[in-house]
């Protein structure tokens, strides 16, 4: 269980599993494909669901001209997700301008959710393409079926965030998770 310093019931999330794919892809090769036709990820598997990225480079044949990405979950009953997209920018971190996350209801009838991105293609390029191809990163977080809302984009940890800076200095503070330790003019710092 995840939860911050306030004891408000909208502030706890039970989460079963979170898990993170890296879906690298060379774009050259789907900057021209048509509106309507996707390239699938492979399959993430989090606490036995099998999920599949689906990235429409032209968007589809209804809205075309925006990329789509959608995320679809094969389960054998209703399932709660908190799913974020999040592009890497040149520097392979998270670009604020280029991160969706959504809360939702996956059921067996085989619903997908997604977002569309209104970038310019020329300013999309520019800030995700580095050597041909693009990283989309997907967190994926099953949540348990009790419940009621997800906290905080900082506090739930495995979620693409909205603002780098927030999770950095969240980061910071909690240094149960931190690997390394420096030491600056006699202060370390994990």
């Amino acid at each position: 269980m995840v939860s911050n310093e306030s004891d408000s019931a909208a502030d706890f999330v039970s989460m079963e599993a979170t898990a993170t794919h890296h879906f690298k892809f060379s774009y050259s090769k789907t900057k021209y494909f048509p509106a309507g036709k996707s390239i699938k990820s492979p399959t993430l598997s989090v606490a036995g669901h099998n999920c599949d990225i689906l990235y429409y480079p032209q968007g589809l044949e209804e809205e075309p001209n925006y990329i789509h990405l959608f995320l679809a979950i094969h389960c054998e009953s209703a399932i709660n997700v908190a799913f974020g997209f999040s592009f890497l920018n040149k520097h392979g971190m998270p670009a604020s301008n280029g991160i969706y996350r959504q809360t939702c209801t996956f059921s067996p009838r085989g619903n997908d959710f997604g977002f569309v991105d209104r970038k310019e293609r020329s300013n999309f390029e520019a800030e995700f393409v580095k050597d041909d191809y693009v990283t989309l990163v997907c967190s994926v977080t099953i949540l348990s079926d009790s419940y009621k809302e997800v906290p905080k984009p900082k506090l739930v940890y495995g979620i693409v965030p909205f603002n780098i800076n927030e999770n950095f200095a969240v980061l910071l503070e909690n240094k149960e998770m931190a690997d390394i330790t420096f030491e600056v003019d006699g202060e370390t710092f994990a």
